[in-house]
């Protein structure tokens, strides 16, 4: 069914976390599934090279579809082992500059900021307590998402924040297409695309809700069609 919206509506998701303890699950699952797949991707290019040029038209069709596939499942898999490393990582908590973060992926994305006209700003950041790499890699995540789902406009993308407490409150708005209100409810699930023709695993955020689930955080999403989305989340804060 296709909805046409004079005005579009701005609509706003809160996300909870799953419950239970399933790390140790999701790291014996993807650990055990690697060994078998790596062998099945083997196999499946080196019958490629072996016989490749001598199938019919609908026999290399197959082969295709299956080699693809078996890389998309070794991509999941490697999604899954991320996903379960979030609460199972030894690393040093330990006082984060955001402001270092957010210019240093700056610099990794200039790529994509010079190709599509895009401007990235931001208020003055706190320091946090997290891990290091973890705190890269949840503004990673929230920047490609902006990139994934940008518009036909030059993509503009505001870092913001607000002390609520003994947190930070910081929002990541973006001016991209927005989410449809169906998505909300599984945008922050595992291999759940807002857009049936996106070949990305649909991970990220997945892995992001984990990384501020485990600093006690909360996510709240906010999407207008057209207008843009904005996720606000909270952190702990350096206390002096």
């Amino acid at each position: 069914m296709i909805m046409a919206y004079k005005n579009p509506p701005t609509t706003t998701k809160k996300l909870e976390a799953p419950t239970g303890d399933y790390e140790q699950f999701l790291y014996s699952v993807s650990h055990d599934l690697q060994e078998p797949l790596r062998m099945v991707n083997s196999f499946l290019k080196l019958l490629d090279g072996k016989v490749g040029e001598s199938l019919d038209e609908d026999s290399r069709k197959y082969l295709d579809y299956t080699i693809e596939n078996a890389d998309r499942m070794k991509g999941m898999i490697y999604a899954l082992v991320e996903l379960s490393r979030v609460n199972r990582s030894s690393e040093q908590i330990e006082s984060v500059d955001l402001n270092e973060v957010i210019m240093d992926l700056t610099g990794m994305f200039e790529n994509n900021i010079v190709s599509h006209q895009a401007v990235i700003s931001s208020t003055a950041l706190p320091h946090v307590m997290m891990i290091p790499g973890q705190a890269v890699d949840l503004f990673k995540i929230f920047l490609q998402n902006a990139f994934d789902n940008k518009g036909t406009r030059p993509l503009e993308i505001h870092i913001s924040n607000k002390m609520v407490g003994d947190r930070v409150e910081i929002s990541v708005k973006d001016n991209g297409i927005g989410i449809k209100p169906v998505y909300l409810d599984k945008v922050f699930e595992m291999f759940k695309r807002t857009d049936a023709r996106s070949e990305k695993l649909g991970s990220g955020l997945a892995i992001a809700r984990e990384i501020i689930k485990k600093y006690g955080g909360t996510i709240l999403l906010e999407s207008t069609q057209g207008v843009g989305t904005t996720f606000t989340f909270t952190l702990p804060v350096v206390t002096i």
